[in-house]
């Protein structure tokens, strides 16, 4: 298992998106694991608040690149709407909804990691040689 600086999971979006409201009040995930994070940061910006910068910012550029891809996180994640009312509300059948939820998440995914995913990539094409 290798570990790159930087680099944020699919997994830890999603789980970001899952407990988007914690993020925004400032609450500790409800499946956030037990933990002395040390002390507080001087300049009063914690991990969460930091993740969460860069969640608003990444959806910013989704709202801007792909409006309905957007829309659809919106109902999902940011209003944590029913599927059947979103879909409604959108007027998009189920599979679509779907698809473009996963398609936000893969776009956030590389949006957040930028560069460090092609190291990523890189690295278990070495290793794996």
């Amino acid at each position: 298992m290798m570990r790159l600086e930087g680099y944020i999971s699919k997994k830890n979006i999603r789980r970001w998106l899952d407990n988007y409201a914690s993020m925004v009040v400032g609450d500790r995930p409800y499946d956030a694991l037990p933990s002395n994070s040390g002390p507080k940061a001087y300049d009063g910006v914690s991990d969460g608040r930091i993740n969460k910068i860069m969640l608003d910012h990444t959806l910013e550029q989704l709202r801007r690149d792909k409006p309905r891809t957007y829309a659809c996180v919106q109902a999902r994640w940011l209003l944590q709407l029913r599927t059947g009312e979103a879909m409604r509300k959108l007027g998009i059948p189920q599979d679509e909804y779907a698809r473009r939820c996963s398609n936000a998440v893969d776009f956030l995914y590389l949006r957040i990691n930028g560069k460090s995913d092609g190291y990523r990539r890189l690295a278990e094409f070495i290793l794996s040689q």
